[in-house]
């Protein structure tokens, strides 16, 4: 009887033990200085990229005016997001959080990145006035 009470203690020390080491990522994490890069992916599109000091692992994801995104960790110390933020928006809070836990790893505030560039094609220039019958000099639109 009382071998059993002991392997219980020693069950319930090691669950305690992995619960707090699953804990202490996420709150290492938070009391990190990250970097975060965010750049425009298109006129209503962020990509953000957060690179931490200190290895990093589990599932997040992320909140920007109230618009919900996921985050994709590359190890080990890399997430990259992809989250609705329109051009020319006010600053608004970056919030990481994991998912398991509902922490919060993350709260930034971000300034929306310019206007996206590439993606459309340059309006085609009429050809100089020339001679009609040259096909290389005048190519047809």
């Amino acid at each position: 009887m009382k071998n059993k009470a002991s392997i219980r203690k020693l069950s319930i020390v090691l669950l305690l033990a992995i619960v707090i080491s699953l804990f202490g990522t996420a709150a290492h994490a938070q009391e990190a200085d990250a970097i975060v890069e965010v750049f425009r992916l298109g006129n209503y599109y962020v990509g953000i990229k957060i690179t931490f000091p200190t290895e990093i692992s589990g599932d997040f994801g992320g909140v920007i005016r109230g618009k919900y995104f996921d985050c994709l960790v590359i190890p080990t110390n890399t997430m990259y997001c992809v989250a609705p933020f329109r051009v020319k928006s006010d600053p608004s809070f970056l919030t990481i959080y994991d998912k398991e836990t509902g922490a919060v790893i993350l709260q930034q505030v971000i300034h929306s990145p310019g206007e996206f560039i590439g993606g459309e094609e340059p309006t085609p220039v009429a050809p100089p006035p020339g001679d009609d019958d040259c096909v290389e000099c005048n190519p047809q639109f």
